[in-house]
């Protein structure tokens, strides 16, 4: 049985689709792509990561480095997978933004947060089997445009993405 997802996952989930619409009312379709944006190969592919915060104990990486911190962490901590996507983040007084992070992933669906002190709200994103492909010097996968442009052009290669976190329900 898949746990029903909570408020903020679904308002994440929201965002994406939100924005996905908006960049197909301007962009046009582009029929030879796999995937016409970075919102629409999550939408696509894409999984729920909960987060816990019992278990949450800051890591302190650094700052505006998520990308190589989550995969340095998911390489060193046996059972992590490197994870990239979006995060839902509270500014304050009930508002929440959605930030583009990365993040080391368990196998039961735990998000677990290596960069900020205050932990995201939901975590949707890619989790990448392949360590191969896990950025420990540099940019994310969807946020390069010479390592995205492959991924939305062509697809994902087979057996890159992990097994892990829970799809959300489709609306």
């Amino acid at each position: 049985m898949t746990a029903p997802a909570t408020i903020h996952e679904e308002r994440l989930v929201g965002l994406v689709q939100e924005l996905a619409g908006l960049q197909e009312q301007h962009l046009g379709e582009r029929p030879c792509r796999a995937h016409q944006t970075c919102e629409h190969l999550l939408l696509a592919l894409g999984r729920l990561f909960t987060f816990d915060p019992r278990s949450h104990r800051p890591i302190g990486m650094p700052d505006h480095r998520c990308y190589e911190n989550a995969a340095l962490y998911a390489s060193e901590t046996p059972g992590l997978m490197y994870t990239e996507g979006v995060a839902l983040v509270s500014t304050g007084e009930g508002r929440h933004i959605c930030l583009s992070h990365a993040w080391a992933a368990r196998p039961d669906r735990t998000a677990i947060e290596p960069t900020w002190d205050e932990p995201g709200r939901a975590y949707f994103g890619l989790s990448i089997a392949d360590p191969v492909l896990w950025p420990l010097n540099g940019d994310g996968l969807l946020g390069a445009f010479d390592k995205t442009l492959p991924l939305l052009r062509d697809g994902l290669p087979t057996g890159v993405l992990g097994a892990v976190g829970r799809r959300p329900a489709r609306s």
